[in-house]
């Protein structure tokens, strides 16, 4: 079983060590990283697509925004009933659509859940960086999305036992 826990805030505060991509590839729309720190070789694949909204219900908590040219416009800040990290305003222009990761062999999987309303996400180097605790129980996964008012910082806190967390930071 896989506990999936979603926190807005920030991260748990271990001691963690960065593990340098030694192999990165980006190819089209998808992203990998293999990094090392010690023992640990922990591995990333991500994908975006572009975001679909006719297979999307849209909608907005009531929220609005004022431009003075052209007066108050709703604020779409949900999708399919979650709300959403990397945009403002407007539709999406990508979405992450898989995310997965392997520590030293071991694929954990990561809820759907959990990166599927992260939109516009950075997937290009120095955007995505990964670092092990060190007491080696955890791997910590961030990926900066979006710009402008829209923008965030996610952390996925990935246990070995697979149980897995997520952290949300409006940019600044």
């Amino acid at each position: 079983m896989v506990l999936a826990v979603l926190i807005i805030g920030s991260p748990l505060y271990l001691s963690f060590k960065v593990a340098h991509c030694q192999s990165v590839a980006w190819k089209g729309s998808s992203y990998s990283c293999r990094g090392q720190v010690g023992k640990d070789t922990v591995s990333i694949f991500m994908s975006r697509s572009p975001f679909d909204s006719s297979n999307h219900t849209l909608s907005s908590t009531g929220s609005t925004l004022e431009y003075s040219a052209s007066g108050v416009h709703p604020v779409m800040d949900r999708i399919d009933g979650h709300d959403v990290w990397g945009t403002v305003v407007r539709i999406p222009r990508y979405a992450l659509i898989h995310f997965e990761l392997s520590w030293n062999s071991r694929a954990v999987k990561i809820p759907e859940a959990l990166y599927s309303v992260c939109c516009d996400p950075h997937l290009n180097l120095g955007a995505v960086t990964i670092a092990v605790s060190d007491d080696r129980s955890s791997v910590n996964v961030r990926m900066n999305g979006s710009d402008g008012t829209g923008a965030c910082s996610v952390t996925w806190t990935i246990r070995r036992n697979g149980n897995v967390a997520r952290y949300i930071a409006p940019g600044e």
